[in-house]
């Protein structure tokens, strides 16, 4: 029998025990009963469309078409209700070879009663593009 006790440490033990650490995690975080959820669509609340789902045909957000700018999207939809802005990628932040244009931040116009629409913060120019249309009828515009 070997004896464990004053061995070192090496590097494919601290990586083997991350890596179940995460699967536990992870299993912890997606396992449930989703009671929660169900008790949130409850009542004559009708659940929102899932993100990315397009607009109808005649919505005036069918329109907005990927890689537009804030500018294009204000003259076809006008101003919006509200205006969002978080990081949706933060972990590209801390990559240190990291040389890709997408900063990883986004902003988020909101429409009442019609929806969203993200925008991707371009890490050089911060210029900003669209890269996701979400419709959504029971958008509060907040």
């Amino acid at each position: 029998m070997r004896r464990l006790v004053g061995r070192p440490i090496t590097t494919f033990h601290t990586l083997a025990a991350l890596l179940v650490a995460c699967l536990l995690l992870g299993a912890c975080a997606s396992g449930g009963s989703g009671t929660a959820s169900e008790s949130a669509k409850s009542g004559t609340e009708q659940a929102a469309p899932p993100k990315g789902v397009a607009a109808p045909a005649g919505h005036p957000l069918a329109n907005v078409e990927m890689s537009m700018r804030p500018d294009e999207v204000r003259k076809l939809m006008g101003e919006p209700d509200s205006e969002k802005r978080y990081p949706g990628a933060i972990w590209k932040n801390f990559i240190p070879f990291y040389f890709g244009a997408d900063s990883g931040n986004r902003v988020e116009y909101g429409y009442a009663g019609k929806g969203r629409v993200v925008f991707s913060v371009n890490r050089w120019s911060s210029q900003q593009n669209v890269v996701r249309v979400d419709y959504d009828p029971n958008e509060d515009g907040e």
